[in-house]
């Protein structure tokens, strides 16, 4: 009986376009164990994934005289389809309003935001 070998057969990377890039940034200070969770349950049952990184983000900005310097958390996911995007801004929104902060930076493909607590009535402008 002859020895057949099998011809391996090799493919290339398998690529999926998985949507633009989103993230959001919450000051690390701010975030409890529950709110932490809460974010984890709302980014894995809204879109079914997320990365964290734990304090990696450093802001800085104005605040009338002063320069402010914080550290942040940052939360990503990938959104393939606009009509997801408001449920996002939303929840963004309620953490500023839990986190009693002014904004929330927010950033979606090429385009950032700041995304408002709805109980501050502070303009957003830069």
């Amino acid at each position: 009986m002859a020895n057949k070998s099998k011809a391996v057969v090799r493919l290339g990377p398998t690529v999926k376009h998985a949507g633009k890039v989103v993230f959001f940034l919450v000051p690390s200070k701010k975030l409890t164990p529950s709110l932490k969770d809460k974010i984890h349950l709302f980014l894995v049952n809204n879109y079914r994934a997320y990365t964290h990184e734990s304090g990696v983000a450093t802001g800085y900005w104005q605040d009338g005289m002063n320069i402010t310097k914080d550290s942040h958390d940052k939360y990503l996911i990938s959104l393939k389809e606009s009509r997801y995007y408001q449920k996002l801004v939303t929840f963004v929104s309620e953490l500023c309003e839990e986190t009693n902060e002014t904004c929330l930076f927010l950033t979606i493909g090429n385009d950032a935001y700041l995304v408002g607590n709805p109980s501050h009535t502070q303009s957003l402008t830069p």
